[in-house]
């Protein structure tokens, strides 16, 4: 019987195929064409190897991956073989679908973030009433600005290996006290917020529930301190009382560019807790 020969066209048509994955099925040993004419190089196939590349396309939508399809075709094929393949690339995907839909919540929560920073003018101090918030903090020491970025990057390494990284929001907590009397390396704790554990190294906190001062920045974080001292100075001012710690909360960096001066810009948010009696009395 007279063997029909397709052109590897032919074959990347009929099997909805790139000619690109053709040859490198080749190069691998996955599928090597019956005929190569010796004078041009074509490549031929024939019917008996479309049963291997019906095989090959289940494989590809499944997402196998072609190291993997070359050692299943280097040993004998069952269908029970078959269903395990199946099977474990079902779960392999399945945690693949569980991660991905953690970074895209975790990028919604980002752009809420952001959205409701935008619905509030910078530079302004408002009042809100806010939610207890859990948070993981680490005490640290600051000795300087150095210091600060070095151990800031250490807490970022904690959680950026892993799918929710996006959805954490990161801050520091400086005391009461230190900030009312001007001390600027007043940083006691770095913090993030979480869902689910606790991670390694940190210890479970609230934020409490309360009415709190907030004023959102966009500006370089080195001039922090100057925001510092204008909340400061409005509660001074308003003879407001303090109740608790000074909360730095991140929202995200802005790296400077030709087009934007070349100047960084970090958006953050100072929030503090306030006695609610003293803000009724202005």
């Amino acid at each position: 019987m007279v063997k029909h020969y397709f052109s590897i066209g032919e074959v990347a048509k009929l099997f909805n195929l790139s000619v690109q994955a053709l040859r490198l099925y080749d190069q691998l040993g996955i599928v090597k064409p019956s005929y190569v004419n010796e004078d041009n190089g074509y490549r031929y196939y024939t019917l008996d190897q479309f049963t291997l590349l019906d095989f090959l396309k289940v494989c590809k939508a499944s997402q196998v991956p072609l190291k993997e399809i070359k050692e299943i075709l280097d040993q004998p094929l069952t269908v029970e073989h078959t269903k395990q393949l199946l099977q474990t690339q079902e779960n392999i995907l399945a945690e693949q679908i569980a991660s991905l839909t953690e970074v895209k919540n975790g990028i919604a929560r980002k752009r809420g973030d952001i959205e409701r920073w935008q619905e509030r003018l910078p530079q302004c101090i408002t009042v809100l009433q806010l939610p207890e918030r859990r948070i993981a903090q680490k005490r640290v020491q600051i000795s300087s600005e150095v210091a600060f970025e070095l151990m800031y990057r250490e807490l970022l390494l904690t959680f950026d290996k892993t799918p929710s990284f996006l959805s954490f929001q990161t801050g520091v907590i400086t005391s009461r006290q230190a900030w009312l009397d001007r001390n600027e390396c007043t940083t006691t704790h770095m913090f993030v917020t979480y869902h689910e554990e606790v991670p390694e190294g940190f210890e479970k906190a609230t934020i409490p529930e309360g009415t709190f001062l907030s004023l959102i920045i966009e500006d370089s974080y080195l001039n922090y301190m100057t925001y510092y001292e204008q909340l400061r100075s409005y509660v001074e001012k308003n003879g407001i009382e303090p109740l608790g710690e000074l909360y730095e909360l991140y929202v995200m960096s802005l790296p400077g560019t030709e087009k934007n001066g070349g100047k960084d810009k970090t958006l953050w948010e100072l929030q503090v807790q306030i006695n609610p009696l003293t803000l009724s009395l202005q």
